[in-house]
């Protein structure tokens, strides 16, 4: 899967990056420590900027999605106490393994054009592409 903070750059510069790299740390610690609670399977990684990758069983999915949808529900990151404060969301985008195809680097494009098509739709969600096959467009959300 791949997380995304949506509209990071225009929280960013509003608030500065101290305020940017503490909504990322704190993301990067909400994954890895609901990704750990149920697989030792998981993996969390930091591509870099507001971009994450991370690995669960399908099996943990369910109790995962659910811990987000708890953790990020309302003000995620509110960096000054106030309630005009930009509320921080995020995209997930994902794809079952049986359904990868090709080299890493196709999986990899194919993931991120998923992603990409998320946030086109307005971001805040976390779904899975049913096809994945290289070049098929559009994705199916599951």
């Amino acid at each position: 899967m791949y997380a995304d903070i949506d509209q990071f750059k225009k929280f960013n510069d509003r608030f500065g990056f101290a305020a940017g790299d503490l909504a990322i740390l704190q993301l990067a610690s909400l994954l890895s420590r609901l990704a750990e609670a149920w697989s030792a399977e998981s993996f969390v990684g930091h591509i870099g900027g507001d971009d994450f990758i991370f690995a669960i069983s399908e099996r943990d999915l369910y109790q995962f999605r659910q811990g987000i949808a708890k953790e990020l529900h309302g003000k995620w990151f509110d960096p000054d106490g106030s309630t005009e404060c930009q509320r921080l969301t995020v995209t997930f985008g994902g794809l079952r393994v049986s359904d990868l195809h090709g080299r890493f680097e196709e999986r990899s494009e194919a993931l991120a054009r998923f992603k990409a098509e998320l946030k086109l739709g307005g971001g805040d969600c976390f779904r899975l592409a049913r096809e994945v096959a290289p070049g098929a467009q559009p994705f199916a959300a599951a």
